[in-house]
């Protein structure tokens, strides 16, 4: 077998590889993974929510503190239906949240990427 005779573009790459000029991608996977870590510990974070009567105060077993992975509608609806708040005969729907210091009010859809970590309190 005749060997492939080596044109001039396939030297050339061959010398620039060989003296390490040609640009090379960032491998290091430190940023991706500082970034992965910043993630998880924002979903991590600690939701506190308490359902109150119509005085205005928190009911008894109506407090959890929730991980914002887990907060949305569904989930909080369950714990709603399975806490003794739910013996109330007029029901207990959650419609949305309300938050304690400015009163701004937050809808399902919103629950996971606009609720603050503790300190802060929803209704």
């Amino acid at each position: 077998m005749d060997a492939i005779p080596a044109t001039s573009s396939s030297v050339d790459f061959i010398v620039r590889a060989e003296d390490h000029t040609i640009d090379r991608p960032n491998n290091s996977l430190k940023p991706l993974a500082r970034e992965e870590e910043k993630k998880r510990a924002y979903l991590r974070e600690i939701i506190c929510v308490q359902i109150l009567d119509k005085e205005g105060k928190a009911r008894t077993g109506g407090t959890w503190k929730i991980p914002r992975h887990r907060l949305n509608h569904t989930f909080l609806q369950d714990l709603v239906n399975r806490s003794p708040a739910a013996n109330d005969p007029e029901g207990s729907k959650i419609s949305y949240l309300q938050e304690s210091g400015d009163g701004s009010i937050i809808f399902p859809f919103q629950f996971q990427y606009t609720c603050k970590p503790l300190p802060a309190t929803y209704y």
